[in-house]
């Protein structure tokens, strides 16, 4: 009879592709599912965390919620939870709302108080707007990766709050004006 393969490792078993190995051990034949490293390209993905920005950043992946129990609470994450996609939605709806407004009450013969936007604003109104605007999503997105982060949620909130006041203090001046 020939002689057949020693069986491979349990933890072998454990990280890369499907196969089923016949192997002898101490004079019986045994019949393990296993898996085959043959097969496997690169090193585990598995074995570091998700990186800020990966392939995964914006054609999706599968995470929304973290399962391993080493990383309960800092986390990147492959999809922002709804709640909070509304949320920076609306905080980005109201920067569009800020900045048509200021460009309204700039007519009106307001001013500026931002420097940085002022300056911009002297150069031209669309780059003001682009400036704006993707400053904004920029930091609003990066806000959404950093859900699982401490503080970010409070982050948001006054966000939120403060962006609505704005908007709102720019409604009182158009309506005072």
């Amino acid at each position: 009879m020939p002689q057949l393969p020693t069986p491979s490792p349990f933890p072998q078993f454990l990280n890369a592709a499907c196969a089923f190995v016949i192997a002898r051990d101490h004079n019986r034949i045994v019949v393990l599912f296993g898996m085959d490293n043959s097969r496997r390209r690169g090193m585990d993905r598995r074995r570091r965390p998700t990186p800020l920005l990966s392939r995964f950043t914006f054609r999706g992946g599968r995470r929304a919620q973290n399962r391993r129990r080493e990383e309960q609470q800092f986390y990147y994450v492959d999809r922002i939870r709804k709640g909070l996609a509304t949320a920076l939605v609306a905080i980005f709806v109201f920067h569009v709302l800020d900045a048509v407004l200021t460009i309204r009450h700039l007519e009106r013969g307001g001013s500026e108080l931002n420097p940085l936007m002022d300056a911009l604003l002297q150069i031209d109104n669309g780059l003001f707007l682009v400036v704006k605007l993707g400053l904004a999503g920029v930091g609003l997105f990066l806000l959404g990766l950093h859900q699982n982060f401490p503080h970010v949620r409070t982050a948001v909130t006054v966000l939120f709050g403060l962006f609505l006041a704005l908007v709102g203090y720019h409604i009182v001046l158009i309506a005072v004006a």
